[in-house]
């Protein structure tokens, strides 16, 4: 349906109520007025909100990007490590040391370049003390 025709429905529903209206106590002329008025502007109804449930869009979804997680910010390089020692830093903080200082960005910068193994011996040591804390 378009919107003619839910216009066309509204003026019909309009004219069967001023008919009811107009006959009066004349139950023969108004009452099947009344019902078909009703029944056009239930109608008219309907047909917009069907309408506009259509032409409605959902929700964009929140789907999380495949280059979230650990194992994807230490593929990422410098980037990804200085991800890696924030969410460590948040972790932390959330078990148990809500006063944890921000690290300077020489000590990240520190840590960002240290050699691979050195890095993830470096992870292993502060997940081993937040969940010792947790």
């Amino acid at each position: 349906m378009n919107g003619p025709f839910g216009a066309l429905l509204s003026t019909l529903a309009i004219a069967a109520a001023i008919v009811a209206i107009v006959a009066g106590p004349d139950y023969g002329v108004s009452l099947p007025s009344a019902v078909v008025a009703v029944a056009l502007a239930g109608s008219a109804v309907g047909e917009t909100l069907w309408r506009t449930s259509r032409t409605r869009r959902p929700a964009p979804s929140r789907s999380v990007p495949g280059v979230v997680g650990v194992r994807a910010w230490l593929r990422r390089g410098r980037l990804g490590r200085e991800e890696v020692i924030v969410f460590l830093d948040r972790l932390d903080r959330g078990a148990g040391h809500p006063d944890l200082p921000i690290r300077p960005p020489a000590e990240i910068a520190r840590l960002v370049n240290l050699p691979e193994d050195e890095f993830r011996a470096y992870v292993r040591f502060r997940l081993d003390a937040i969940e010792g804390t947790a």
